[in-house]
């Protein structure tokens, strides 16, 4: 069976305490890396989104805990968590990934 993945996305949600149970897990993200890369020869492609995890959790608990209460400065410390994360996952798959984490969702068009 030929598949035709061409035109096609599949967008995979990676949690942050998948990558980062405790600690940031290597081996994990290189099984994912080699993983994707199979299907990618395949003709797939990904778009992967990743979650700040119990890392984000733990900093935004923090700020709470020093009196720093309120979404903005939590959303700031997961926004960051988050770009943490998505920067291990895309260094670790090199240069197969995009050359840098995608922030605004018009610059997927271009991806």
């Amino acid at each position: 069976m030929n598949q035709n993945f061409t035109h096609e996305w599949t967008v995979l949600k990676v949690g942050g305490s998948i990558l980062v149970p405790d600690g940031p897990d290597g081996e994990y993200c290189a099984q994912l890396r080699d993983l994707l890369l199979a299907r990618v020869a395949l003709g797939e492609k990904f778009l992967v989104v990743v979650g700040g995890g119990a890392v984000a959790r733990s900093y935004q608990a923090a700020l709470e805990s020093a009196g720093i209460a309120g979404s903005e400065a939590q959303d700031y410390m997961g926004i960051h968590t988050i770009t943490l994360n998505a920067q291990l996952l895309r260094l670790v798959f090199g240069h197969d990934a995009h050359p840098s984490v995608v922030y605004p969702q018009d610059e997927l068009a271009t991806t």
